[in-house]
């Protein structure tokens, strides 16, 4: 009887130590997947960092794109303004001083 209460307690002593051994595996592993997925998400951060950086420039070359054209579009008519001018100074300096001293 003795003996079999000493192997009751022998197993029940040994459940504990394997409880608390997989208690503590339970946290390890727990620890190792927090790890691996703070390194997971930090990766997919600088990612999503990248890829919007790229996207950003992207837009940026084509506002800069946009801009060279309206530029290149205001030359154009200012130029074409100044040729009028040029061609049509004389008509228009006549119309203003008639304009101006015969009413």
């Amino acid at each position: 009887m003795e003996n079999i209460i000493k192997e009751i307690i022998n197993i029940d002593s040994e459940t504990v130590r394997i409880k608390e051994k997989l208690e503590n595996i339970k946290k390890e592993n727990a620890k190792i997947l927090k790890e691996d997925m703070d390194k997971i998400e930090e990766e997919m951060m600088k990612e999503a960092k990248l890829e919007g950086q790229n996207i950003y420039e992207k837009i940026l070359e084509k506002g800069k794109e946009e801009i060279k054209k309206i530029e290149e579009k205001e030359k154009a008519i200012n130029k074409e303004i100044e040729m009028i001018y040029r061609k049509e100074k004389g008509l228009i300096l006549n119309k203003i001083f008639n304009q101006i001293f015969n009413g």
